[in-house]
């Protein structure tokens, strides 16, 4: 890489190598059924970042048949398992897994079918062994003839639930992209503004991300419209990012940011950085994250920055049916022109009637947005100097912003008693841009505003239901209180999505074991669960296994188990209806009881089950939309305004 700082390679250089010092988590994985374990392999990228995948295996999607008939026959494979969406209602092709005879892997071609796939971008490709860089050379060279096809990847249980998370390099020693005022530590769950409890900001981003997924609520995606100026498209952004350019620069989508910033200040990809900000993807190991990584999907609308095009950008955002809208701009019309921006202001409030979340940026002039002007010598009648827009629009949640780590407002930060109606995080980390190359600090308002969107974000997921001012309402009812004055509130990420679920679920891990016995027919197993939840004392426990249900019910008993191998999960239900479901055993029974012969039994994690093929494709946005949220939200569906 020579002088170029960490985190950032130059464009187009691609290479892949086997060392077979790169080792899988495992070496084998349990077959299906009663077939032999499978072989693991591993791939690195050289700079931290290490996963695993079944050494034979692809992931074909598709419905027609013959195309999966020929791609089998050409590769010499055989077909394992299918899934079949649409058994589930999902609007998605089905998945075939396919066994893999790899030996006429093409890898000559491999670094140019990744160019292809991957124009302009750099990076390496470390295998563990030749068989599976030959695996990844043919999924490589289908996916770059346009065929969906996709790796066998074995997920470990490091991510949210754990909330041991990786996100990309630190800034070099030597580089001058802006600070953030703290240490940058790769794992968002260590950041200031992410993490809860006292000597904290206390806003609680990380364990807002375990407790959903806790109870699948991950899975949930909500749209999310940014409206600014100087997009990238980069690894941080969401899988379905895209760009619309709103009629400026229509084969330029890219172009960076047409405005400054407050006080003249250089800010050519404004937009990338608040798309960071509000949805960085977390555990990537690339940039940064945002609080609605996870669950987002994104629309980023290109403005030029006058009010018509806003307008345009407003009914874009309308018409893509996104729930949430970041406007991390700002403007003030002197009084006597306030009518001027009354056009504005009823777009902006048909929006929120018709069930959108808008949320803008205070600004960062230090005001009070709602400072007023009264008549001498009676002080009456007052009124407002200035009307920031979008800040003090109807339907719009204007943002302030707080000092790193501190409940008190940011220096350059608006505010106002009326219309500044939450605080957020001030300083935040966001990835790299083509100004600054590295992992760096964005701040002031246009940080906070995108940052408190994003919460916005995992209160809709965590119950779809909610209408747009409940959401609000949820939001500004369990915010932090502030011991500074012109700070009335500022978010609490945990406490939001707790009331929106109604209760903090219950946490739950089990146990399998051989009970001691002596001359048993059969061997006999005891199971046990250790839960807690702080809401509703003890919840109520149900055992599955895949190959015998019902197993049984409660905290501990005793049973016997068919022969075979058999996952158990067991799941935790509160009194508030809230559901968790517990760590994986694997537990292999043999039948009848041998004095010097045992089952197997092991412990992985719960996210074993991630071990069967994944979807590889994305599925059209109204294919993710969970029922709930489609049928539970629609313009129809609100009236009136808060």
């Amino acid at each position: 890489m020579g002088n170029t700082p960490r985190g950032y390679l130059l464009p187009g250089n691609v290479s892949v190598a086997v060392d077979t010092k790169i080792t899988p988590a495992v070496r084998t994985i349990s077959g299906f059924d009663k077939a032999p374990p499978r072989p693991v392999a591993a791939l690195s990228d050289g700079r931290g970042t290490t996963i695993s995948f079944v050494e034979n295996e692809l992931i074909y999607t598709t419905d027609d048949k013959a195309a999966l008939e020929a791609f089998v026959k050409q590769w010499g494979g055989t077909v394992v398992r299918h899934l079949v969406p649409g058994d589930a209602g999902l609007r998605a092709p089905s998945q075939h897994l396919v066994r893999i005879d790899a030996k006429s892997a093409n890898i000559e071609q491999m670094v140019s079918d990744l160019k292809k796939l991957n124009p302009g971008r750099s990076g390496n490709l470390i295998l563990s062994s030749d068989a599976g860089l030959a695996l990844v050379a043919i999924a490589t060279h289908e996916a770059a003839a346009g065929h969906p096809i996709g790796i066998n990847f074995i997920l470990s249980s490091t991510g949210y639930s754990d909330k041991n998370l990786m996100e990309g390099m630190p800034p070099a020693g030597s580089s001058t992209s802006p600070p953030q005022g703290e240490t940058f530590n790769r794992n968002p769950n260590q950041w200031s503004y992410f993490v809860r409890g006292s000597g904290t900001q206390n806003i609680g981003v990380g364990d807002a991300w375990r407790v959903l997924d806790q109870v699948g609520r991950l899975k949930v995606k909500v749209k999310i419209a940014v409206i600014d100026g100087g997009f990238l498209s980069n690894d941080d952004n969401p899988g379905d990012f895209t760009i619309d350019p709103n009629s400026i620069w229509a084969q330029d989508p890219n172009r960076k940011n047409e405005q400054e910033c407050t006080n003249g200040l250089v800010c050519d990809w404004h937009g990338t950085n608040v798309v960071g900000t509000l949805m960085g993807v977390p555990n990537n190991s690339y940039g940064a994250a945002g609080p609605a990584g996870p669950v987002a999907t994104a629309l980023a609308i290109r403005s030029s920055g006058d009010v018509f095009n806003y307008l345009g950008s407003f009914i874009t955002a309308r018409m893509s049916n996104a729930r949430i809208v970041n406007m991390s701009f700002t403007g003030g019309v002197p009084f006597l022109l306030s009518w001027a921006v009354l056009p504005v202001d009823a777009l902006t409030v048909l929006m929120h009637d018709t069930g959108q979340m808008l949320f803008a940026s205070a600004g960062n002039d230090g005001l009070d947005v709602d400072g007023e002007d009264c008549a001498w010598p009676l002080d009456w009648p007052c009124w407002e100097r200035v009307w920031y827009v979008p800040c003090e629009n109807g339907g719009v949640t204007c943002i302030g912003a707080l000092t790193r780590n501190s409940d008190q407002k940011l220096t350059s930060s608006n505010y106002g008693s009326d219309d500044v109606a939450l605080f957020g995080a001030g300083s935040v980390w966001v990835g790299p841009d083509l100004q600054y190359q590295d992992v760096h600090g964005f701040s002031a308002t246009s940080a906070a505003s995108p940052f408190v969107a994003g919460v916005a974000a995992l209160v809709v997921v965590a119950n779809p239901s909610l209408r747009n001012n409940e959401v609000e309402k949820i939001l500004i009812d369990t915010a932090n209180p502030s011991s500074d004055g012109l700070v009335r509130r500022y978010v609490n990420a945990y406490d939001a999505v707790i009331k929106a679920l109604g209760g903090t679920p219950p946490e739950i891990t089990i146990a399998v074991g051989v009970a001691q016995q002596f001359g048993a027919c059969e061997t006999l197993y005891n199971f046990s669960a250790t839960t807690t939840d702080p809401d509703s004392g003890q919840p109520a426990i149900k055992w599955t296994s895949d190959l015998q249900n019902p197993l049984g019910t409660g905290n501990s008993f005793s049973r016997t188990l068919s022969p075979g191998t058999h996952h158990i999960t067991a799941t935790a239900t509160d009194g508030t209806g809230l559901s968790t479901q517990s760590n994986e055993v694997v537990v292999t029974a043999g039948g009848a009881a041998l004095a010097k012969r045992r089952p197997s039994i092991s412990s992985p994690s719960r996210t074993t089950k991630s071990l069967r093929p994944i979807r590889t494709l994305p599925l059209k946005p109204e294919a993710l939309t969970p029922t709930s949220l489609s049928a539970g939200w629609s313009p129809q569906t609100f009236a009136g305004r808060t």
